[in-house]
């Protein structure tokens, strides 16, 4: 136990010299040389920094793992990666596992003594760089870069979000408890919660043992924040969904029925009148209404930490005619990765921690320019248990088949004759027979500057970079679920 005490200084000079080293370099227990015979170890980067790093072994226990000037200290080493679209950002890999969900103990804590918050009030993280777009094996880590360390000192605002989070899985498990069928109740726990939690999660599912987790949208904030990167903070304080939601409330009040150039007038947004107007007018619109700068909500401090995805959604005046709509990109990597199952994948993990923020205009009639059409209000959602298990689960299973099994193939476009269509620089129009919106609720769609440019290549096949949408009626659903907040 000796080993495990340690000066702020002591520990800050350790880190200090093994920054900028590889994993490898500072591996002087060799504990990569169990990857030789186990290509799938979890955890190697952890087990590196603490055994030959700051020398003591790795443990499970619910205490955290060092005592640093006689504070209780845990310490996460977590991998950053870059950012597709800009490389020169970085994000977390994944989110942070912190404690095990204990239903038993849980239900007589409070929070400042709970073992969930003796675990995170004071992180110390060490960062090393996934310079990687595969999935690697665990002897591959050796190569990867040490980028830095940091003392985690949560403000009073992140403590209060935390807490609030926390008690809402306390909570939670104490209806639980008080139901005919604790362990039937307790598998609902990530779902039902879903929509509510900012910065945690909890996860895997019952009958599996779950954890606390902080969403990898809130690591990639802390990280952020330690390689300089800022951000516009709110002018007042928001701490939970709840109060997120009122503040949405008074936005729909003072502008329900307003056209997008009213709106736009209202909070000094220029409007080119020479040029078709983007529906990212929206985000453009809800960033203001936050009192931030720019055009991206992500730019604003507390949504910089959130999984909140915002979609402007315009209708024709029966609240109908919603588009199809674009998410992510994908990801080919992870999706044909042989390692993870569905559960964790990437975009299992986007769908299931993903909150949606829907402002929602309505147009007289299809013509109607963009810039005419009038503020309905905010609808909040998730997607739900059966949309992923079912409609995402069946796109992850069909392209993994089309890769693996050597069955996709390009597709030419053709018109009622048979005769190839062209595109308008005379190349012949086609793509694979990825999964498309007349067969799958999730569906893809490549995305280039123009028809000559296909930087992505699978099979052999050359095509443009894809992206995954879903089908407009599902949409609809989720819209027709809610009600405006």
């Amino acid at each position: 136990m000796l080993n495990h005490y340690f000066t702020h200084s002591e520990i800050k000079q350790i880190l200090a010299d093994v920054t900028g080293k590889t994993l490898g370099q500072v591996d002087k227990k060799n504990v990569f040389h169990r990857t030789l015979t186990n290509k799938k170890i979890t955890g190697i980067a952890g087990d590196v920094i603490e055994q030959s790093v700051l020398g003591y072994p790795a443990n499970n226990s619910q205490n955290p793992d060092l005592i640093v000037d006689n504070t209780d200290t845990e310490l996460k080493t977590t991998g950053l990666r870059r950012n597709k679209k800009n490389r020169n950002a970085l994000e977390a890999k994944e989110p942070m596992s912190i404690t095990a969900v204990s239903p038993e103990r849980i239900i007589n804590e409070v929070f400042v003594t709970s073992s969930f918050w003796h675990k995170v009030a004071n992180l110390l993280i060490v960062y090393y760089l996934y310079e990687s777009d595969t999935t690697v094996t665990a002897s591959d880590y050796a190569d990867f870069v040490i980028q830095g360390f940091q003392f985690v000192d949560f403000s009073t605002e992140d403590k209060q979000i935390l807490e609030n989070d926390w008690l809402l899985v306390q909570n939670f498990i104490k209806k639980a408890q008080l139901s005919q069928s604790p362990y039937e109740e307790y598998k609902k726990l990530s779902s039902s919660l879903r929509k509510d939690l900012m910065f945690i999660d909890t996860a895997p599912k019952w009958p599996n043992r779950p954890r606390f987790r902080l969403k990898r949208s809130f690591v990639s904030y802390i990280a952020q924040r330690k390689f300089d990167k800022s951000f516009n903070p709110l002018v007042s304080h928001l701490k939970s969904y709840a109060e997120i939601d009122g503040m949405l409330h008074s936005l729909s009040v003072k502008y329900k029925g307003h056209t997008i150039k009213d709106i736009a007038k209202d909070l000094n947004i220029n409007i080119d009148s020479r040029k078709k107007l983007n529906k990212n007018i929206g985000e453009q619109i809800l960033v203001r209404m936050f009192k931030g700068t720019g055009k991206v909500l992500k730019n604003i401090d507390l949504f910089s930490k959130l999984e909140l995805v915002p979609k402007t959604v315009v209708q024709t005046a029966n609240h109908k005619g919603t588009e199809d709509t674009k998410f992510g990109k994908v990801n080919f990597d992870d999706w044909l990765d042989s390692t993870k199952s569905f559960e964790q994948s990437e975009v299992y993990d986007y769908f299931t921690n993903q909150s949606i923020l829907f402002m929602i205009f309505i147009k007289e009639a299809k013509n109607t320019p963009l810039e005419d059409a009038v503020f309905q209000g905010f609808k909040r959602s998730v997607f739900d248990e059966n949309f992923i298990q079912n409609d995402v689960k069946s796109v992850w299973e069909r392209v993994r088949q089309l890769v693996n099994d050597k069955k996709l193939i390009d597709v030419v476009s053709l018109d009622k004759d048979g005769v190839p269509v062209l595109n308008s620089n005379n190349i012949v129009k086609s793509a694979p027979n990825w999964p498309k919106s007349k067969d799958f609720t999730l569906f893809f769609r490549g995305t280039s500057v123009d028809s000559t440019w296909k930087p992505l290549t699978i099979n052999g096949i050359q095509m443009y970079t894809q992206y995954f949408w879903v089908k407009r009626n599902a949409i609809q659903e989720l819209l027709d679920k809610e009600n405006f907040i």
